[in-house]
């Protein structure tokens, strides 16, 4: 089973590329604000805030060292005393997601309505994949995600890819 540590040390890195992005998409005058690591607003899923003019975008950020061709979404926690909580896909208050593959630089842009919404219309297609699970020694729970391959949501406008 794969170590979750491991996915957060990449989480923080790379962020000049999409920072970049950001100003490819809301304009050079942008202002981004990078979020704390444990504070509130981390918590809630939000890495940064993207400020253009009065209003404020937020953006989970995502990380991953190898392309598998798929897409995680974080279904659920299971605590090693049997607690079961929801993943951040239930939990991020972000407006977007986006989804960086550092050795192939891709990135996809995915609105969190979009995709909410396509879960939501999706649900037994979504179960019917076997689930993916990642170890966090840290905060002593197992994180269960579902692969979604990217050629779907593509294809099906959920995901937007941005390729140099």
């Amino acid at each position: 089973m794969p170590i979750f540590e491991e996915s957060i040390k990449v989480g923080r890195i790379n962020n000049d590329k999409l920072d970049i992005l950001y100003k490819k998409l809301w304009g050079e005058d942008i202002i981004i604000e990078d979020i704390s690591e444990g504070s509130e607003i981390d918590k809630e899923g939000t890495d940064k805030i993207i400020k253009v003019g009065n209003k404020s975008i937020k953006i989970q950020e995502k990380k991953r060292q190898k392309d598998y061709g798929d897409f995680l979404l974080e279904i659920e926690h299971i605590f090693g005393d049997g607690r079961v909580k929801k993943g951040w896909f239930y939990k991020t208050d972000a407006d977007y997601l986006v989804y960086y593959i550092i050795p192939t630089d891709r990135i996809y842009l995915i609105g969190m309505a979009n995709l909410r919404n396509w879960v939501e219309n999706h649900t037994i297609f979504i179960d019917s994949l076997p689930w993916r699970e990642s170890w966090n020694p840290k905060g002593n729970y197992t994180t269960r995600n579902k692969a979604i391959p990217w050629g779907l949501l593509l294809k099906e406008k959920v995901a937007v890819l941005f390729e140099d």
